[in-house]
Parts: structure tokens; sequence; C-alpha cells
């Protein structure tokens, strides 16, 4: 059953550890194993134990603090057998910048929880996870799109999958008949989010104004058509933005209908939710300047 998405507008809680703490965690019920990584003379010995626990446990849960992401990373890719009996795995590691394809040997993976500060890339082996059903990603700035492979999971009303993600990686806007929808960004560009939930999912830093924020996100767009096509004496474009611009959002495509079909294809392409897209992962919510390249394109700058 679809539940309604939630907004939360709060920092979710989270347990980071401190920089001088670099171990790996292992959890199966009343089991609690801890393997301090931070004597490089003792790894060897520490992942000959971490490989034991593994191999007793039937289904671990990993908990990855400082440091110790490339060593369990690693780890997956030289026993791919073991990957596939985690079902959960949380990182506190804000050295962390990608989680690599590794990733993808835990087919049997239901939760992933991320928190590092320096995040950029997650593989696209985390979409290939059928299994997956709740994902936490959170704390880093630089850290803007989805995998693509996640896409027919997100983007689809067969989908199932709880997701606490920052604003910028999900945004906002209007359906066609002026509902509020949520906007995923993926690395190949947005899609809405469609999937079935528990309703418990939250975006975090959200602007307290939704509405003005979407609107402000189309304005910038329409604002910066305006100027690409005056100073390219595109008047028919620059006519039709200026209307679309003053019009109420809920008569967005009913406006749109009305314009010549190049006019349309223009205003509300995939172009136009790039170019959102792009507004938001820059944090020029209110500000910005879209450019319409010759072939139709849009770049922010």
């Amino acid at each position: 059953m679809k539940t309604k998405f939630k907004i939360a507008a709060f920092v979710l809680a989270f347990f980071p550890a401190s920089s001088s703490q670099a171990y790996i965690e292992l959890n199966e019920k009343k089991y609690d194993c801890h393997y301090d990584l931070r004597n490089p003379a003792n790894l060897p010995a520490n992942i000959e134990e971490i490989i034991g626990a593994m191999e007793r446990f039937q289904s671990p849960s990993i908990t990855l603090h400082d440091n110790s992401s490339e060593v369990f990373f690693d780890l997956l890719t030289q026993r791919p057998d073991l990957a596939a009996k985690i079902e959960k795995i949380i990182i506190e590691d804000d050295n962390l910048t990608h989680v690599l394809d590794s990733i993808g040997f835990c087919s049997n993976l239901r939760t992933l929880h991320i928190y590092s500060e320096s995040l950029i890339h997650i593989s696209e082996q985390l979409g290939n996870i059928h299994s997956l059903e709740n994902l936490c990603i959170t704390g880093s700035q630089d850290f803007k799109f989805l995998p693509s492979s996640l896409r027919r999971k997100i983007c689809n009303q067969d989908g199932y999958l709880n997701f606490w993600l920052d604003f910028k990686v999900v945004y906002f806007d209007f359906d066609e008949n002026g509902n509020r929808v949520a906007m995923v960004n993926f690395a190949d560009g947005a899609g809405r989010k469609m999937c079935n939930d528990d309703g418990d999912g939250d975006i975090k830093n959200v602007p307290l104004d939704i509405q003005f924020a979407i609107e402000e996100n189309r304005n910038t767009f329409y604002r910066g058509v305006i100027a690409w096509a005056e100073s390219h004496n595109a008047h028919k474009l620059m006519e039709a933005a200026e209307t679309m611009l003053l019009s109420n959002i809920v008569d967005h495509a009913a406006t749109l209908r009305q314009m010549p079909e190049e006019i349309q294809q223009i205003l509300d392409c995939a172009g136009r939710d790039e170019a959102m897209r792009s507004i938001i992962s820059n944090g020029e919510v209110q500000h910005g300047c879209v450019c319409i390249g010759d072939d139709s394109s849009f770049m922010i700058f």
C-alpha cells in the first residue's frame, strides 16, 4: 500500500564516531563483536577474526566507524560469499568518499545507512540489490545524486523503498494537477518518487516554506529563459516564458498547452527538469541564470 511521504525539516539522529575511532562492529541478536583497526600491525589478525565471525553469523549487521570503510569494501571483494549474508550496514565514517562496486556482493542487504561528510558517489551496483528496503544517506554537501540504477525501484509504482535523504538529493515540484510531488535526483537526471513505503521516510534540511521554494525554483528557470531569449531576440520565446512566469502554478499545464509546440518543448521538456535539478543542487533556489544552448539543452552558471 502506498503511503504519504513524510517531510521533515530537522536533523536525523545519528551517532557519529569520533575521529580517533577506527573499528568494525558486527552484531547478530545477542552477539556483539568489535575489531579495532587503528594499529596497522594488528590488521591482518583482525581481518581474519572478522572473517571468522562472519562465517559463524547467519545474517550479521555491520557498523563501520571512521577509517574502516576501505578495509570492509576490500573484504567484500575477497569474500563475496560472506557479503551475501549481510542484511544491514551502518557507515559512520567521515572519510568515506565512494561506496565501491563491491557493495553489489551484498545481495541480501535490506538496510544501508551512511553518514559521511565526505561522500561523493555511490556505485550503480546498489540498485541491483533487489532486497534493499531502507536507504539513509545524510551529512555530505557534495553528494547530490543517487545511482541511476535505483530509478527502477523509486520511480516505479510497484517498487518499495523507505529513504532518508538530504534536500538537494530530493526536491519538490508540482504535477499537472497542482499536487506537490517529491523529485529524486539520479545520476542520469531527475525522476518522480512513485514507490511504496511505510511512511517513515524523511528529507533533511527542507526549506520551511515548501510552496515558496517550488515556485522560486520554477521562476528561476523562467527568468533564465527570458534573459537568454531577450539577448538573442527570440521574442516569441521571451513572451511565452513571461506568460509562464506570471501564470498561477496550478494553471501552468493548461497555459503551456495553448502555446506552439516548439515553445512547449523548450518550456516543458527534460531540459527544464535538468535545469531545476541544477538550480537545487547548486543551492540557487532564488538566484541563477539558465542558458539555452543551440540544441535546446540547458546549463546553469
